[in-house]
Formats: C-alpha cells, structure tokens, sequence
C-alpha cells in the first residue's frame, strides 16, 4: 500500500518540510486542535527575544503535518551588495525590525532567560501543574456523559494552554547555545569535546525528580515494601500494592503515578499510550531510581575546555557555562510538566468515552474513539450522530499504518532566504548563528552496513537492534537492546534504563535523545539517515557514540 493516490501539493509559497522530531505519523483531530496554540507561543517566543524569525505556518495535508518558518523579513533580491542596501532601507522604514533588533540587544544584556526561568519556577509551572492535577484527579469512569465531554473539553483547553506556554519557552534555549558558540570561537574545542560539559547538567532528563526522589527515599526505609516491588505478582498488582501501603510508601507512590503516569510515552500525539498503561515501566523506572546512578560531569572534561579559553574570557565563559548547566533541565521540564501529562489525561477520557461507545455498539474497538474530535465525541455520546464505527476504524488503519517516510520530505520552492548575518547590528547577529544540528537529507547516499549520524552521547556498544515504529512496539524492548527510532521525548526516561544505545533517525546533539542519552550514559547517534529502513529489527549491530558510525554486525 502507498500513497500515490493522494496528492501533496505546497498550501503556499515557499517551502514547506515535514517534523519528523515530533510528528512521524499521521495526526489525529486532537493533536490538530492544539495547533493555533503551539504557533501561538512560538510568535511570542521568538518575538520577547528580538528574533526575526516570527514562528511557523503550520499545514495538516492528508493528516501529516508540514511547517514553513515565518520571517519577520527575508533577503531582498539582488546582488549582495544590492541586497543589503535593499536591506538596510527596508530596516529603515520598519519599526518593528528596528524594534526586534532593540529587544535582541536587550535579551542578550540583561540575560532574559533567568527571568523566564524564575517565572517558570514560581508562576508557570505551578499554576500548569496545578490545573494538570485537579484534572488528574477527576476520575472519568465517575463522570456523567455531559460531564465526560466536559472533561474532554477542559483537558483539551489546558492542552492548548501548555502548548502555547512551552513554546514561549523556546528561547531558553539561547542560554545553551550562546556557551557553546562562544566555547566553541575562545577555545577551538569542537561541539562533541564541549557536549561532555553538559552530562548531569538536566536530572530531569534521567528520571531524577522529586516524586521519584520522596518514594525510593521511602522504600530504603521498608524492607517489605522493597520486597512487593520485586514480588512475584503481575506488574500491575505489584504497583497498586505500593500505592495502597501504609505510610511513608504509599503516600509517596501514589504521589508519584498521580505525578507521571499520565505521561504520554510515544511523541507528541496525545492519543498514543501514557506510562500508566504500561505499570512494568514504572517499576523499572522505580528500580532506577533506588540505584541513585545518575550521570555525573567530569570536572577533568572542564579543565581540558577551560585551559583553552584566553585568561580576557574566562569569566564570560565561566558565566555562560553556570547558565548553560543550570537552565538545561528547561527543555525537558516544558514537556515533562507542560503537555505530556495533560496529553495523556486527554487520552484517558477519550478512552472512557470509547468504552462507552463500544458498549452501546457504535464503535467496533475502544481504541477507534482516538481519531474523533472533541465534537465529535460529544456527538456520539450525547446525539444520535458522529462518525460510523467504520470511518473511525478507517483513520485509525491510516495513522497506523503510514509514517512521514510514504510522503514527500519536502514541497515548493524556496521564496525567501535568511539575511546575511553579517547585515544584522551586534546581538540580532550573535541570534542569527546559533544554530542546531540537522537530520542528514535523503538524497545523502550511504550503504546499509555503515550508517553515519551526528555524535550524542560516547561510548560503543554493540546489541541487538529494536526498531520502534510506535507505541505497539514497547513490549518487545528487551535489557540490553538498542533503540532505532525515529526521534524520542523527555517521557523516554522510562524506557531508557532497559537499553544499551540509541540511535535516531532525527535529531542533532541539542536533541532530546541526545540530552537523555548524556544523562543516562549511553552511547548514542542521532540524525542518522534512514536508519529506520536500513537496519532490521533483531539486527546485531554496533553504535560508536565517539565516531557516529552505526555498523550491522550480522
């Protein structure tokens, strides 16, 4: 099956590229929902910082997703010389390019990111977590219908909150990536000799939070509650049974599931698994915990970096190091607290309103409810209407069974091009280099014995390989395996303890998978180029975290 039957035609000048970091497979009408949100915060984003990017355009073709980045301005045409004169005058007469280059200059000056930190910290947060738990704990299988897609309401409304409140966080960010571009022009060091500097710098990453930290601290103290976390029961009984403990355990476990267990596993897509549904994930999770074996930065990794920076620049570097380390945990924690775990509680409604579509026979499977919309929903719980059990089994097969390697990478035809950094004033231009990396392109040839992606986390290790094409495929994950997928998410932490190396097919070293690898210690390539078509699931293989280099072994 393919599909050449539909047609993939640009929604608009320009280019127009898929997400494969966040949107690998067809999205459902939930996911669409959030969409004006999520451009939302990033025009709020990039706008507080002075950027002269001013968001994305964001277009559902055929339920896959394709992105265009907005820019407040673009190249005029012409020579160099003519373009930047052509430049210079647009900026003239535009108060508000004059105006982001003010807010740049002032980002950079001030630091803006510690005061959006200290929000997060004190304000964001809080109120998000808050509004998550009071929706946790409004248990669904209580709920009248009217009330269900009340609930399914609200948590689709907080969704978008967090969406857009993430994305306004992006700029953070900048705090990592001004160490490593100045590290990078004092010393001469290379991005993978500064990527050491940043293992531990995100415990959030690794699992190390608070709720964890309060239960294992409680199960060193109880030898028989240890004892029900290594029992003989199913994983399910085992965890309800830590839960209902009395004292310091139960407390603590129910505070933890209450906290993580609604993470959803899988991407970005809330209607894909959250941890809860998986109980043995958490225990593994729980087992981790207690080990306290947590990545910790080389102090010798340091020096070798520090020794290399001109005496003029050692206290900026010094500065922007204590920034870069202290702010990391943001981008993990934006997922972890903002969208994850309202995704899943989003999920757990739809999936009671499944159960009860399916019990009045008008859904085939509980799962099929997934694809309706919030209208949708409501139309078949509380009307005589909504789609047909066929039509949701339909789009169900659909977003099961293709993935953004069936469509084209790209559409259009480029209309604009960034401007020269060199024609911007001191801070816009600092803004304009930073830069990630990138997923290699498709017509980029490689054999399918080597593969070569960008370095993540050192080391070598050799096992066998576990393709994870979604959230079906979590039960094969063996100790010891390594993971080929096509991008992963903070809400991995689950997963990672039971592997040995990860490799992506998106992503460059700033990536999640990157980040979380570092945390964990496990070797790690990213950006690697169809790995996903050119290594067999059960493939013995060998992942060099030092060199990039992926090897089929047999």
């Amino acid at each position: 099956m393919d599909l050449s039957h539909l047609k993939f035609e640009a929604p608009g000048p320009g280019v127009w590229g898929t997400d494969g970091q966040h949107t690998y497979r067809p999205i459902t009408a939930m996911k669409m929902a959030t969409y004006p949100s999520m451009s939302s915060g990033m025009r709020i984003g990039s706008s507080r910082y002075g950027m002269l990017q001013d968001g994305a355009r964001i277009v559902v073709l055929h339920r896959f997703v394709y992105l265009q980045s907005r820019m407040l301005v673009s190249r005029p045409p012409g020579p160099q010389e003519v373009a930047e004169k052509r430049f210079q005058a647009l900026v003239a007469a535009n108060p508000e390019v004059q105006e982001r280059f003010q807010r740049a200059e002032q980002a950079l000056t001030t630091k803006r990111w510690r005061k959006d930190v200290e929000h997060w910290d004190n304000i964001g947060r809080p109120w998000i977590m808050g509004r998550t738990l009071e929706l946790t704990d409004a248990e669904p299988a209580n709920l009248g219908d009217e009330e269900l897609c009340l609930h399914i309401d609200e948590c689709l409304h907080h969704l978008g909150r967090t969406n857009e409140y993430h994305h306004i966080l992006n700029q953070i960010g900048i705090s990592r990536s001004l160490f490593f571009f100045r590290a990078t022009e004092w010393s001469g060091c290379t991005s993978k000799e500064l990527e050491p500097l940043m293992v531990g710098s995100s415990p959030i990453s690794a699992g190390d939070e608070p709720e964890l930290r309060a239960l294992t601290e409680a199960l060193h103290r109880d030898e028989a509650a240890l004892a029900v976390l290594e029992g003989d029961d199913n994983e399910e009984e085992r965890l309800d049974a830590l839960c209902a403990r009395e004292g310091a355990v139960g407390k603590a476990a129910k505070e933890f599931v209450r906290v993580v267990g609604y993470r959803t596993i899988i991407g970005w897509e809330p209607m894909e698994p959250y941890i809860l549904e998986r109980p043995g994930d958490l225990l593994v999770k729980i087992r981790h915990g207690l080990t306290g074996d947590y990545a910790k930065m080389n102090p010798d990794d340091l020096a070798r970096v520090r020794d290399k920076v001109p005496d003029k620049h050692r206290a900026e570097f010094d500065e922007l190091f204590e920034d870069a380390r202290k702010f990391s945990r943001i981008k993990d924690e934006r997922d972890i607290y903002c969208n994850m775990p309202i995704s899943g509680l989003l999920r757990r409604g739809v999936i009671e309103a499944g159960r009860r579509a399916h019990e009045r026979g008008k859904i085939d499977h509980v799962e099929h409810m997934t694809e309706a919309s919030a209208g949708e929903v409501r139309q078949m719980l509380l009307e005589d209407g909504g789609p047909t059990a066929k039509q949701l089994e339909e789009r169900y097969d659909y977003r099961a069974t293709y993935s953004i390697r069936d469509i084209p990478e790209t559409l259009g035809e480029p209309d604009q091009f960034p401007i020269e950094p060199e024609w911007l004033p001191g801070a816009s231009r600092t803004l304009a280099l930073l830069s990630g990396g990138r997923r290699a392109p498709r017509d980029q040839k490689q054999d399918t014995v080597g593969l070569t992606g960008s370095v993540a986390s050192p080391g070598v290790y050799e096992g066998t390989a576990r393709i994870l094409e979604g959230s079906k495929d979590l039960g094969r994950i063996e100790q010891g395996d390594v993971l080929i997928t096509t991008a992963t998410n903070p809400a991995f932490n689950v997963v990672l303890p039971q592997l040995g190396a990860i490799v992506t097919e998106y992503g460059g070293i700033l990536c999640h998978a990157a980040i979380i690898a570092r945390e964990f210690g496990l070797p790690a390539v990213v950006g690697c180029k169809d790995v996903m078509e050119k290594i067999n699931d059960g493939d013995r293989v060998r992942v060099d975290g030092d060199t990039g280099e992926v090897t089929v072994l047999s």
